[in-house]
């Protein structure tokens, strides 16, 4: 399927978004008239889904989470329960 990014009327918003930071980036209105907008689209969709599964909660020790923490820290610092 193909898209072309100054086609007017039936594109949706983001992908004109999305043709307007390739521009920006450097690509050529030829290179993105050329390339498959829907599997590219597929792929940045891919991708946030990835980034999304990383910032999911996970069980850690606290050595990860602070790793500057030493033992004891609560005592030396006066701090109560």
């Amino acid at each position: 399927m193909h898209f072309s990014c100054d086609s007017a009327g039936s594109l949706a918003l983001h992908i004109y978004a999305t043709c307007n930071e390739l521009m920006k980036n450097g690509w050529q209105m030829k290179e993105i008239d050329e390339m498959d907008m829907l599997g590219f689209l597929r792929l940045r969709a891919w991708d946030a889904k990835r980034e999304q599964e990383k910032k999911k909660p996970r069980q850690r020790f606290i050595d990860e989470v602070w790793p500057g923490m030493k033992p004891g820290w609560c005592r030396s610092t006066n701090w109560k329960w």
